[in-house]
């Protein structure tokens, strides 16, 4: 069901100033995903940390039985709708199990999600008639995040099997695999070891019981001090007074909370594949105080969502770098992202210099990697920019976009006489062309051409005005809109 919102001039006017000072994710990450919850209160701080994962893109919230009731949930999940996204999220419920509620249920039950008011919903969409519009519609895979039973999931695969192919991936919080032990197992066994035995990837996040795998003081105040709707949404429901107790008591665990740090770091977890079969992994071990650090990073929206082979962050202080790009380094960021940020960076410090084609092939690369969902290392690209310069940097910007490099033999130049800053991207199947607009590509033309003739043809003026250029490309082209995208098959 989508929810309605009503027109409430308090709500719209704060979460407009809001806007100015934070962007609120508006859905439009690369990564589509379908989250699925019980509604527990470490589930509200997940889902809020979610939001505040701007590579996600979120198509729908469904309720699972345990915690609280499926349409308890669904009430839940609609009050915190207008905090934390600028866009209405699909919200549904799935079924009641008709077994006894957990003896917690009281207790999740009076744990208030936000002020808000509780949106009058559509009726007759269920958690699996969502779900499977969605997973039937897409034209990319998606990943479903499980912060419950695997109900919902379950009676999705059992009444359309042919949706697992539209899969990518389950994420699941549960406590133990080998044998398998939790509440988010027990609630549901038979829809757990229906979906474990199938051909699903499924990554299982454990908090292994850890010492120090709570929601003490100290991690509560330090999200209090962060102004994000995300962090702000979460101290605000954990002011009230039974839970506050429970903190002060170090009784409140972190367990779904772990999700969304793997999913921005999965390297802060050694993860263990199952012996019986490959598909499923299981946390082996992780560092409690690097994963409460990130759950800081996320809420406040420092984290980077790129993996690196020698940096712990990629360098953003805009104090760091020389001084013609101090002045845009934040407003770059801002506008295009931390990813593109790093890696027109690295494009440019392998290229040898501040270049135009290059910026290009950096975006052009991203927005292939974006358009397919995928990460880096995972495309096959043919460029169609030819091995003379300046046309042919678009291929160092591709390389290091996307991870295909002449090393690993993923890239090739193709022997086409028309040289184009084209290129053509492939991923299991299917195969996409991006070629920059005539008009970006008439403007470099012009630009270059005043240039030479302002300053003589690769001379030190020359090189300055490339620069310059370089740097007003980077700053103003988008990449959502530069490009001409072609669907091959």
């Amino acid at each position: 069901m989508r929810l309605k919102q009503p027109i409430r001039n308090l709500t719209l006017l704060s979460g407009f100033f809001l806007l100015l000072l934070f962007p609120v994710n508006a859905q439009t990450g690369s990564t589509p995903v379908i989250i699925d919850t019980d509604c527990a209160p470490d589930d509200l701080r997940a889902i809020c940390m979610f939001a505040a994962i701007r590579e996600i893109n979120l198509l729908a919230i469904t309720s699972s039985d345990g915690a609280l009731s499926p349409g308890s949930g669904v009430d839940k999940i609609s009050r915190i709708i207008p905090d934390l996204f600028v866009e209405e999220i699909p919200v549904a419920p799935g079924r009641e199990l008709n077994i006894e509620p957990p003896e917690w249920r009281e207790f999740c039950e009076n744990i208030p999600w936000s002020k808000n008011a509780g949106f009058t919903v559509e009726t007759g969409m269920t958690a699996v008639s969502l779900i499977t519009r969605l997973l039937s519609g897409s034209a990319t895979k998606i990943t479903f995040i499980c912060l419950g039973s695997m109900t919902n999931l379950f009676d999705v695969i059992r009444e359309s099997p042919e949706l697992i192919k539209k899969i990518e991936r389950v994420i699941w919080y549960n406590d133990a695999l080998n044998p398998l032990s939790g509440p988010n197992y027990e609630r549901d066994p038979e829809a757990a070891e229906a979906i474990l035995s199938g051909n699903l990837n499924v990554s299982i996040i454990s908090n292994l019981s850890k010492t120090g795998a709570v929601l003490n003081n100290d991690l509560l105040q330090h999200i209090r001090s962060i102004e994000t709707p995300f962090a702000q949404t979460i101290t605000a429901s954990h002011s009230y007074p039974l839970l506050l107790e429970r903190i002060n008591n170090n009784d409140v665990i972190l367990w779904d909370d772990l999700l969304p740090v793997w999913f921005v770091c999965p390297d802060c977890f050694d993860m263990e594949p199952d012996k019986t079969n490959p598909n499923i992994s299981m946390t082996k071990d992780y560092d409690i105080l690097e994963i409460k650090r990130r759950i800081l990073d996320i809420l406040s929206q420092q984290y980077d969502y790129s993996r690196h082979i020698m940096f712990d962050k990629f360098p953003v202080d805009p104090g760091i770098y020389r001084s013609d790009i101090t002045p845009v380094a934040r407003e770059t960021i801002e506008k295009f992202g931390r990813d593109e940020w790093r890696i027109c960076v690295l494009t440019n410090e392998m290229h040898g210099h501040l270049g135009i084609y290059s910026i290009v092939g950096a975006k052009m690369g991203l927005k292939a990697r974006e358009w397919f969902s995928v990460g880096i290392d995972q495309l096959h690209v043919i460029s169609f920019a030819g091995n003379s310069p300046p046309l042919s940097c678009l291929n160092d910007g591709l390389q290091v976009s996307t991870g295909a490099t002449l090393g690993q033999g993923t890239i090739t130049v193709s022997s086409d006489a028309t040289l184009l800053p084209k290129a053509r991207f492939a991923f299991k199947g299917k195969t996409i062309e991006l070629q920059l607009k005539d008009e970006y590509r008439k403007q470099v033309e012009s630009d270059i051409s005043r240039g030479i003739v302002q300053y003589g043809n690769l001379t030190s003026g020359y090189w300055k005005l490339i620069r310059r250029l370089g740097l007003k490309y980077w700053r103003e082209w988008d990449r959502n809109d530069m490009f001409t995208i072609t669907v091959l098959e």
